[in-house]
């Protein structure tokens, strides 16, 4: 019986990367703590708002479907601290790919034809070369999770006949998605 694909692909952020970065926040809470008991003043208080709230936010992290990536037939929903963003179809982005950020950090990142903001848009696109962006790489390589998420693409795109994500630019420098003849829709 030949092996068919999932309907589904669920994909979460490392556990371990996150529980990483939780005790460091931890720890520098603490030492922040240390240092408003010792007379540190102002600067005691800033580290332990700061690593105070990331220790919050990686806590929430690590709660049961808090953050995930749901890769469908149709395309793909983006779930982070239990925000979903709406069903991005395959049809209306463009092919993935790795790019580094600052610190020399990888991230995968696409054009999605229904841009939400233009001015947030236009610096992303400045800093990366692209509108958006995945929030993380669900326990995968960064160029793992592009290749895996073009698999997908062209998977649905080839199976319902569509074309895969080509777009031209209008004025505010959005993306627009071209016909099946090749102009802009």
């Amino acid at each position: 019986m030949p092996l068919t694909e999932p309907q589904t692909l669920m994909l979460w952020p490392s556990k371990r990367k996150t529980l990483l970065y939780l005790l460091l926040c931890l720890a520098l809470t603490v030492m922040a703590a240390f240092m408003i008991a010792t007379g540190g003043g102002a600067m005691g208080w800033v580290g332990l708002i700061l690593f105070g709230l990331g220790a919050l936010t990686l806590v929430v992290q690590l709660m049961p479907g808090a953050s995930y990536l749901n890769l469908t037939p149709d395309g793909f929903i983006i779930c982070s601290l239990f925000r979903k963003w709406p069903l991005i179809r395959w049809a209306e982005v463009s092919e993935f790919r790795v790019v580094t950020v600052p610190r020399r950090r990888k991230m995968v990142v696409f054009d999605w034809s229904r841009a939400r903001n233009a001015r947030l848009l236009k610096v992303s696109r400045a800093l990366v070369g692209a509108g958006e962006g995945l929030p993380d790489t669900y326990g995968l390589k960064p160029q793992e999770l592009s290749e895996t998420m073009n698999h997908w693409r062209r998977n649905a795109t080839r199976a319902r006949g569509t074309s895969e994500g080509d777009f031209t630019l209008d004025s505010a420098g959005l993306k627009v998605p071209e016909d099946s003849s090749g102009n802009p829709g």
